[in-house]
């Protein structure tokens, strides 16, 4: 499940935002020294690599579409609802279909909250 979740974010994650995703799924942090030691993931500078891109995009494949999509909806959402100084624009370097799943989470809260008001 953790390799599933960091490969959502591409090839590396900055530990940063993996302390953020820790208040997502318990376990993350612990659960990457044994990846470390199998040689499947590498930290370096403040950075949790996949050693081979292939690796990232093998496990990123391996999720069926339906799990991958509902994932990549709740990193968005819970991202989306996080107050802006836990998370930067510096931190907040995703790729792909995360970036405009939390992008969409943000926009409809803003939607909602301006509703609200």
């Amino acid at each position: 499940q953790v390799l599933r979740l960091l490969s959502c974010f591409g090839t590396q994650i900055d530990a940063a935002l993996l302390q953020v995703l820790e208040r997502f799924q318990s376990g993350i942090i612990s659960a990457i020294d044994p990846f470390v030691e199998q040689g499947i993931l590498d930290k370096a500078g403040g950075v949790i690599i996949f050693t081979h891109d292939l690796i990232q995009q093998e496990v990123y494949d391996g999720i069926p579409k339906d799990e991958r999509n509902t994932l990549q909806l709740n990193i968005g959402q819970f991202l989306g609802g996080l107050e802006p100084l836990v998370i930067g624009m510096d931190l907040l370097q995703l790729d792909g279909p995360t970036l405009y799943t939390g992008r969409r989470s943000m926009t409809s809260s803003l939607i909602s909250l301006a509703c609200d008001q």
